[in-house]
């Protein structure tokens, strides 16, 4: 029956018969579907528009299982208008479209950290000033083998402004990073404390499935959202991933784990990557809002 719950973006799967003979199997990419999809799966139902009533979970996720099977079964897309506008309403100029990279490490590197703790080394943001206004884009990647932590923070005090939504994408994660900086470097925390009420989570409305496209394939992430909602994504990048963006980061400051040190040709554009990369991130939040605009707009 193949590889229980195995995302074949690799095509691991390519010379295995059963998924040459079901390519519309896709009852894996059931949000939150867990055992019920391996459930499902094992007794022959292999496509989401296939399921029956009795089929969906009882938890919170049902709601997004439903869509689910709308949108699978019509091949249209689905979004709640209203709910996007009361989450555009919420945003207040200037508007910071802001991303984090880090890489982390079993031994730590440097002071004031714990094993596997994620090390922030770089960061774009997009500012919109105005709603209408194109964005301008600053950027950061740390420079040397030093703790980037210290400079990291100071460059992204100075980029962030004083008012305005700071809006990112899974805020979780840059919302910890940036506490971690208060806790070890306390000179920062009042700042960040500020900075960390101004946060809205753009992630919001497609976790709750106020925008899914058939081609997100269950996932909110940023990675599935915005080629879903723009047609833009990473394929047309070297670095396109945030484990590629720490590996290169660490190969260009510490070298390989084989004693290999980057020549400068290599650091050049590696250096040109991660911006590349991380500016993506960015510029597609600016797009995915852009979208959503033209959305409720209609």
């Amino acid at each position: 029956k193949g590889e229980v719950c195995h995302e074949d973006d690799f095509g691991v799967h390519d010379s295995d018969q059963f998924w040459k003979d079901n390519p519309h199997c896709d009852i894996l990419d059931l949000y939150w579907g867990g055992k019920n999809a391996i459930s499902l799966f094992n007794a022959g139902i292999l496509s989401i528009k296939d399921m029956a009533e009795e089929h969906f979970t009882t938890r919170p996720q049902k709601k997004q299982q439903k869509i689910q099977h709308k949108v699978h079964s019509t091949g249209e897309w689905h979004h709640d208008k209203e709910e996007l506008k009361a989450f555009i309403k919420k945003l207040k100029y200037p508007v910071y479209f802001m991303d984090f990279e880090t890489y982390a490490t079993a031994i730590p590197l440097y002071g004031n950290l714990k094993p596997y703790q994620p090390i922030p080394f770089q960061f774009s943001v997009h500012v919109i000033e105005k709603n209408g206004n194109k964005p301008k884009h600053h950027a950061f990647i740390a420079s040397g083998a030093d703790d980037p932590r210290p400079t990291f923070a100071q460059e992204l005090r100075k980029t962030l402004g004083e008012n305005g939504t700071i809006l990112a994408y899974y805020q979780s994660f840059e919302k910890s990073r940036l506490k971690e900086l208060a806790e070890f470097f306390p000179e920062n925390k009042d700042w960040i404390d500020k900075d960390i009420k101004r946060m809205v989570d753009l992630y919001d409305p497609f976790k709750n499935f106020a925008y899914y496209h058939p081609s997100q394939k269950g996932s909110a992430s940023l990675k599935r959202v915005l080629p879903a909602l723009t047609g833009k994504g990473y394929d047309d990048m070297d670095i396109g991933n945030g484990t590629d963006a720490s590996l290169a980061y660490l190969f260009i400051t510490h070298g390989s784990y084989e004693g290999k040190k980057a020549t400068p040709q290599e650091a050049k554009k590696i250096l040109a990557d991660l911006d590349k990369y991380c500016g993506r991130d960015t510029e597609g939040m600016v797009w995915i809002l852009d979208k959503l605009s033209e959305i409720i707009a209609k």
